[in-house]
């Protein structure tokens, strides 16, 4: 989301199966790639 008022800047399809492990989860490359998008949107948001 973008700052106030907030609106939505992208949605991201998540390619990860609806039954998932914890630990399985965070070492599966698709999550890390997800997780370094949503953080870069987050940042760049908070610079406007």
């Amino acid at each position: 989301m973008s700052p106030r008022p907030g609106r939505i800047l992208r949605t991201l399809p998540v390619d990860l199966p609806a039954e998932r492990r914890y630990a399985k989860v965070m070492s599966d490359t698709r999550f890390d790639r997800l997780a370094s998008e949503v953080r870069g949107l987050l940042g760049s948001s908070a610079a406007h």
